[in-house]
């Protein structure tokens, strides 16, 4: 088994709204990529995070999702690891989250990349 190494990590703080934001750009040639998710904090009423990951290689212009996506997300110490299977992993890679729930659902969490 391949061993993995952390090439980037992006971390959300204390988010009580839904956004787009760039995790990078150009993370190399590699033919597997690992994902995680760590939730370490969430507040509000029936809170609920959705995030998923897309991927452009022509300057930002088109977008495709990066499947599989991560599960929904409810708790704070929720955490997961997905693998991502492509050519190549250049061009912008964006982070797209969504967050419901009630009584202003917040959460705080960290997306990391992994070469594998």
């Amino acid at each position: 088994m391949a061993r993995e190494h952390v090439i980037h990590k992006v971390t959300v703080a204390a988010a009580t709204a839904s956004a787009t934001i760039t995790a990078g750009h150009d993370f190399g040639a590699h033919t597997q990529m690992r994902c995680g998710i760590r939730v370490t904090a969430v507040t509000g009423t029936a809170p609920t995070l959705d995030v998923k990951l897309t991927h452009s290689v022509d300057d930002g212009n088109n977008y495709d999702d990066m499947a599989p996506v991560f599960a929904q997300r409810t708790a704070a110490g929720q955490s997961e690891r997905i693998d991502i299977t492509t050519t190549i992993f250049t061009g912008d890679i964006l982070i797209d989250y969504t967050i419901g729930g009630t009584a202003t659902p917040t959460f705080t969490f960290t997306v990391y990349f992994y070469a594998v």
